[in-house]
């Protein structure tokens, strides 16, 4: 999994549920965001495998776009010493 932290960490109070929650487990198996996520992300496999090696970077990034432009969504990750708030990853 390849994701950029951020120089300075932006929290949330809340998950929206167009978000997808990085991490393991059952609140983000369950999470609306993420079961969106996962079926999109079912709807392009074919069109992944049948790409060039040098287009696979380019359907990632229209996952990233279908989250953040299409869906209004973001990526979460969560910060144990933080009190478990959720800041926002890119």
């Amino acid at each position: 999994r390849h994701y950029r932290e951020p120089e300075i960490k932006i929290y949330v109070d809340k998950p929206m549920a167009q978000d997808v929650l990085l991490g393991r487990g059952g609140l983000s198996n369950h999470h609306l965001g993420n079961i969106a996520y996962r079926n999109h992300v079912g709807d392009m496999r074919q069109w992944y495998r049948a790409s060039e090696k040098n287009e696979k970077t380019d359907h990632a990034q229209t996952l990233v776009h279908w989250v953040q432009k299409d869906q209004g969504g973001r990526f979460l990750k969560r910060e144990p010493k933080a009190g478990n708030k959720w800041y926002i990853v890119t």
